[in-house]
């Protein structure tokens, strides 16, 4: 690990204390190549992080411009996922379908507090099996689109849908967490046992 990997790993930090902050200042002192420390943060996705703690933070004015360009473009997207999610959570619930958010569309808020600092590719959503058509036709009245449609006589393990895709946004409807085959089990079973109304 170079010291480069350092200084991004010590920068992956929501709240960073004291120690960090220090370990990372000290770590920053050592880059040779801004630009390309920037794009490595951005890649990763650290970029964010750092911006919204920046304040801590001993950056230069090129770093620092990488990553407020970073942050205000994970916002816009994560902005524009957030509100179709919203208008897909509210067709479904019109609807009754039952539906939990996974990964960076709940998380983005409910664990980071800030939907900027996140990245988010896609909205990954839960729905139960026997739901899951519903779901999909429910998301297609929105506008979405499949590019292929999976047939259910093929035998095939479906874990999510082939994702609907509507302006560059896309949201794949998961039935299941993993495939069978892996050496770990979560059940699905489990969250929709724990789940909460919102």
């Amino acid at each position: 690990m170079d010291s480069s990997d350092k200084a991004a790993l010590a920068l992956f930090r929501l709240h960073p204390s004291a120690t960090d902050v220090q370990t990372a200042n000290v770590l920053l002192k050592s880059i040779t190549d801004e630009k390309q420390f920037g794009d490595m943060l951005v890649r990763l996705g650290i970029a964010p992080l750092v911006y919204h703690n920046k304040a801590h933070y001993n950056l230069t004015a090129g770093l620092l411009g990488t990553v407020t360009a970073a942050y205000h473009r994970t916002l816009l997207r994560s902005m524009r996922l957030s509100a179709a999610f919203q208008e897909i959570a509210n067709v479904c619930a019109a609807q009754g379908i039952e539906i939990i958010p996974l990964k960076g569309i709940y998380l983005s808020e409910a664990l980071y507090g800030n939907i900027g600092l996140r990245l988010m590719s896609d909205m990954d959503i839960l729905v139960r099996e026997h739901e899951a058509m519903a779901c999909i036709n429910a998301i297609r009245q929105l506008g979405y689109s499949q590019a292929d449609q999976y047939d259910s006589d093929l035998g095939t393990e479906i874990v999510h849908y082939e994702p609907l895709v509507k302006n560059g946004l896309s949201v794949e409807i998961h039935i299941k967490l993993h495939r069978i085959i892996e050496k770990y089990s979560l059940s699905p079973t489990l969250l929709w046992q724990h789940a909460k109304p919102a």
